[in-house]
């Protein structure tokens, strides 16, 4: 099932955040440390003023997508929503629940006003995950690399 979160799962979601985390270069590469309380904050935010989508199957949370609503940078007047974290548990994979979860995104950034919705893979993650996410409306806008000091 695919619902919106709310501030009972704020622990659950950190705890997938875990899981998820040690998967991207922001660990495996640079060793910036997992914060509880970072992630917990950002969390809480994303539930009270994002869009925040869980799957849960048989009572336990397995997948995830919150997203910010901002202002456009160019445009202030118009809303944006942007990824913050994708998720789905290694297990629960390609049955569908990364795609439910994105629809159910799209259809509540619509609701909200939000011009455009803005998803990103991973560095090393699977390629075939762009053609999925243009298989479902998406474009190519911009690709992000990051230098570490």
């Amino acid at each position: 099932m695919i619902r919106i979160a709310t501030s009972l799962d704020v622990k659950d979601i950190v705890e997938m955040s875990k899981q998820f985390y040690p998967e991207t270069p922001y660990w495996t590469s640079h060793k910036i440390p997992f914060c509880d309380d970072t992630v917990t904050d950002l969390v809480e935010r994303l539930v009270r003023k994002g869009i925040f989508a869980v799957a849960e199957v048989e009572g336990r949370l397995v997948g995830m997508l919150g997203t910010h609503i901002v202002p456009f940078i160019f445009n202030a007047e118009e809303l944006v929503c942007i990824e913050a974290i994708w998720w789905v548990h290694p297990e629960h994979r390609k049955g569908g629940i990364g795609v439910a979860l994105i629809k159910k995104v799209d259809q509540l950034r619509k609701l909200r006003g939000c011009k455009t919705f803005q998803m990103m893979r991973v560095a090393g993650t699977n390629p075939a995950l762009d053609k999925l996410l243009i298989s479902l409306g998406f474009e190519p806008s911009e690709y992000c690399l990051t230098k570490v000091t």
